[in-house]
């Protein structure tokens, strides 16, 4: 015989299973390749959920914005991104949207300026 579940183990099976379905690595990339790349970066900033690093892997974000880098950019965007010594993926998520924005004096100077 099942035993009826309380209003409260309802909900928090609820928010379980709704966790689980946003914060996995498929979908996080899709939500992510919609952010402006200073919305990524401040969710990697204040939530450690998304931060957290686990024995040497990328983190959630890091991995994430990786994905969505190798999903929504060229293979001419890919090489004309810069490449650093030990620059993380949420980096180059920033890069690709200076790319692919339109050209301006004002985005010329940022890039100059990095």
């Amino acid at each position: 015989m099942m035993v009826p579940l309380t209003r409260n183990k309802k909900l928090k099976l609820a928010i379980t299973y709704n966790e689980e379905v946003l914060f996995n690595s498929d979908t996080l990339p899709k939500i992510i390749s919609y952010l402006p790349s200073i919305d990524v970066l401040n969710l990697a900033l204040t939530s450690t959920r998304f931060s957290e690093l686990n024995n040497n892997e990328l983190s959630l974000i890091e991995e994430s914005a990786r994905i969505a880098v190798h999903d929504i950019a060229t293979e001419e965007q890919l090489a004309a991104l810069p490449r650093y010594e030990s620059e993380s993926s949420l980096a180059d998520y920033h890069y690709l949207q200076l790319l692919r924005a339109p050209f301006c004096l004002i985005s010329l100077l940022i890039m100059l300026s990095m």
